[in-house]
């Protein structure tokens, strides 16, 4: 018998699986990233909890049509007022009955056999709280590039402390260590503007993570304007916030000063595509590395900014 027609009672007694996806404003793809997950699987109970933060557009309409057609599968939530990303997140996590989470990005997809083959990693791995694997990268054109994201420097926290390698729409992770992470560390009251990394660094620490050499899906970049202030503001600030989620996660004074001096060499950068060459110096200067110490150099004799910054510019671009 077909999941989507088994009696929804059974399904609330039991669910395997909850599948987090949190959406806003994407009515043109909202629906096809719902089709790859709602047929994964005629094995595993699951749920796919599916929440609009108050969308503008018609998003919101599309995933209560998609309630109706699925009522024992889907769950469709409209917020009243938009929450922002992290809180949006943290409320759709704690609404998971599964025994396992999922996550899938309100633009990302699914590749088939994705849930079949997780949920039965982690039953018979019962020590693992949670398991990653690959994904491919579409642009907004819909061309998949020649990479991929995810490896196995996400199971080290020393490696996760420089950058997050672990793809959220390829993971599954045991409900009980989310909630875990949730109630001890209480991510809701401590502003930061990411929210997946942060409970990846936890898993790190505290629990058994484990990479699968698997192409579990799809990720969509959204290729914004580098050179824009306005957007350069924004990731400065993002930067910071991901310095403080590392800071707090620093189990040494060695890892602090290394997290700062990247925090440094990050502005820096910033300061190099905005052509400002007093915030390129100063954050230079406190970079504490050689490299950082010879640019500042460079940047004092006639013509070295420019230098560097064409260098960099045709670097990027």
């Amino acid at each position: 018998m077909k999941k989507i027609e088994k009696e929804s009672l059974n399904r609330i007694n039991e669910i395997d699986v909850s599948v987090v996806l949190c959406t806003y404003n994407q009515e043109n793809c909202i629906a096809e990233v719902l089709e790859s997950i709602i047929f994964q699987s005629d094995v595993v109970e699951y749920e796919i909890i599916v929440s609009d933060d108050c969308s503008t557009d018609n998003t919101g309409l599309i995933i209560k049509d998609y309630e109706k057609r699925f009522p024992n599968i889907v769950r469709a939530y409209i917020q009243p007022e938009n929450l922002g990303v992290p809180m949006h997140y943290y409320k759709v996590l704690r609404m998971c009955r599964g025994s396992y989470i999922m996550e899938c990005g309100g633009d990302d997809l699914w590749l088939p056999g994705k849930m079949d083959y997780q949920f039965k990693y982690m039953k018979n791995n019962p020590n693992i709280g949670l398991i990653y694997g690959k994904t491919l990268i579409r642009n907004e054109k819909g061309d998949i590039r020649n990479n991929h994201l995810g490896d196995e420097r996400g199971e080290r926290i020393e490696e996760m402390l420089t950058a997050n390698y672990i793809p959220t729409l390829t993971v599954c992770m045991k409900k009980e260590d989310v909630f875990e992470y949730l109630d001890s560390i209480k991510p809701e009251y401590r502003n930061w503007k990411m929210e997946d990394y942060p409970m990846w660094l936890w898993f790190c620490k505290n629990k058994s993570i484990k990479f699968i050499n698997k192409l579990f899906g799809i990720y969509s970049i959204v290729e914004d304007s580098v050179s824009h202030q306005k957007d350069l503001e924004h990731r400065k600030k993002f930067t910071e916030s991901v310095r403080d989620v590392q800071m707090f996660f620093a189990a040494n004074e060695k890892e602090k000063r290394s997290i700062q001096s990247q925090y440094n060499i990050t502005c820096a950068n910033y300061a190099l595509i905005a052509n400002d060459v007093y915030n390129y110096r100063e954050y230079n200067k406190f970079s504490q590395t050689k490299k950082g110490i010879i640019k500042n150099i460079i940047s004092y004799m006639p013509g070295g900014f420019l230098l560097i910054r064409k260098y960099y510019m045709k670097k990027i671009f």
